[in-house]
C-alpha cells in the first residue's frame, strides 16, 4: 500500500479534506490528520439543507393542489380572436349549403 503525505495551510485544510472525502469509496483506506478539525460533508447532513431525501420529495409531490378549471377555457361560445370557435364555424358552414 502506498502512502502520500500532504502539508496544507490551516486555512485550506477543510477544502482539501472535503476533496479527499469526496473521492470514490475504496480509493482511500484511511485519512490521518494532525491538529485538524473533522470536516462534515454538506450532502450528508439532513438538517433542512438544499436537498430533500427521496421520501420527503415524494411526500411533497403528493401534497400538490389539484389544477382548478381555468375561467378562460370554460367559455365555449365566445371568440374574440382571428378564428371562430367550433360552434360558430360549424353554423357558418351549414349556412353555405
Amino acid at each position: 500500500m502506498s502512502k502520500i503525505i500532504l502539508y496544507v495551510n490551516d486555512k485550506h485544510m477543510s477544502t482539501v479534506l472535503t476533496v479527499l472525502n469526496s473521492l470514490k469509496a475504496g480509493m482511500i483506506n484511511n485519512i490521518d490528520t494532525q491538529d485538524a478539525k473533522p470536516v462534515s460533508s454538506s450532502l450528508s447532513s439532513s438538517s433542512g439543507g438544499k436537498y430533500l431525501s427521496k421520501d420527503k420529495y415524494k411526500n411533497k409531490l403528493s401534497k400538490k393542489q389539484p389544477v382548478l378549471e381555468d375561467e378562460f377555457l370554460s367559455k365555449k361560445n365566445t371568440s374574440t380572436g382571428k378564428y371562430l370557435n367550433t360552434a360558430s364555424y360549424k353554423s357558418k358552414l351549414k349556412g353555405r349549403k
